[in-house]
């Protein structure tokens, strides 16, 4: 059976951690984003490798998925691994402060940057290879 792939952002903890381990039991390998959390990023990346009979392979990428270059280095990252992709997770997100009238202008547009804009970012570096490949799913 062929390895399917899957590219999961914000995988270091929460949901995307979450999604990241429902997938390997599926036996995709994956490539893991995250922008800070070293130890978290690791920690799930180890949980997953030491699953019960689990067969992919799980690499890190820590990126910024916000800026289109480090999006478009992580997708070239695992077609390097893996010289496919089947599947784009567009899980990352923040959240900075409350309401938006009591909320910076700056704190906003991070949160647009991130939430949004790494969706756009990601899915613009995946698309060409899922058109050459003539399959690919994103799910945001």
């Amino acid at each position: 059976m062929a390895t399917r792939v899957a590219i999961v952002t914000g995988a270091s903890r929460g949901i995307g951690a979450g999604i990241a381990r429902r997938l390997a039991k599926d036996h995709y390998s994956l490539l893991l984003n995250y922008h800070s959390n070293d130890q978290a990023a690791e920690q799930v990346k180890e949980e997953i490798q030491s699953s019960a009979g689990y067969r992919g392979k799980v690499e890190l990428c820590k990126c910024d998925v916000s800026d289109f270059e480090q999006a478009k280095n992580m997708v070239e990252q695992a077609m390097g691994v893996w010289g496919k992709i089947d599947v784009l997770v567009n899980n990352a997100g923040i959240s900075r402060g409350g309401f938006l009238m009591m909320n910076k202008l700056e704190n906003w547009w991070k949160v647009v940057h991130t939430n949004l804009g790494s969706v756009v970012n990601c899915t613009k570096a995946a698309v060409p290879i899922f058109i050459k490949q003539k399959y690919g799913k994103v799910i945001n």
